[in-house]
């Protein structure tokens, strides 16, 4: 499986969050936008494992190499992109529970 270097698209004039869906999800304003980054840092901070949260967070936001943090985890690569397969099977269900409820 072949995982883009970017999930989200934080910025502003861009009014979509790529890759949660396996599509895009649209936002019209900046309030929608306020509230998925809101929801996405919550989901990150609650519903992820500490070992995924570190690993999404290290390959998404830091643009490290799965090989790299596997080296400083001491794991093989494969856990690491499970680790990060499985959070985001996480942040997508998140990110489906948020457009049923706020529309």
């Amino acid at each position: 499986m072949i995982m883009s270097r970017r999930i989200l698209s934080f910025n502003e004039s861009t009014p979509a969050f790529t890759g949660l869906y396996g599509g895009d999800i649209y936002c019209d304003n900046k309030c929608d936008i306020n509230n998925m980054k809101k929801l996405i840092s919550t989901a990150i901070s609650i519903e992820l494992t500490e070992k995924q949260r570190y690993c999404i967070t290290e390959f998404y936001y830091n643009n490290r190499k799965m090989k790299d943090i596997a080296v400083e985890l001491n794991v093989a690569p494969s856990t690491v992109s499970r680790h990060i397969e499985r959070g985001m099977k996480k942040l997508k269900r998140a990110a489906c529970y948020y457009s049923r409820f706020s529309s």
